[in-house]
């Protein structure tokens, strides 16, 4: 259960976010714009130094299904890592709540 006011909240920060980042209220917000706007580092598996080549053909071929993303915090800042085998449209997804938990302060 949501708590009282969340949506109209949730809303408004919508809104606010829109117009910092120059957009009608009724735009689209494509999550790399808002993780911009937030100074978060967005990566997918083959940024992460270290990975071996079969820990990459893990994470982006056969077990790529297994997850999604994460969201490390790294000194003051956060990093997210992102599946980029999944599609276009499922990372925006996966970022934008990663972003959420980041906004919300539980991350």
């Amino acid at each position: 259960m949501l708590r009282r006011g969340f949506k109209s909240q949730s809303e408004k920060r919508a809104l606010e976010l829109r117009r910092a980042l120059s957009r009608k209220p009724t735009d689209p917000l494509p999550a790399r714009d808002v993780a911009q706007h937030y100074e978060l580092t967005v990566w997918n598996p083959n940024d992460v130094s270290g990975i071996s080549p079969g820990d990459l053909q893990q994470l982006l071929g056969a077990g790529n299904g297994e997850w999604s993303g994460f969201t490390l915090r790294v000194g003051g800042r956060h990093l997210v890592v992102l599946n980029s085998a999944q599609s276009p449209r499922r990372q925006n997804s996966v970022l934008m709540h990663e972003i959420a938990h980041i906004v919300l302060g539980a991350i």
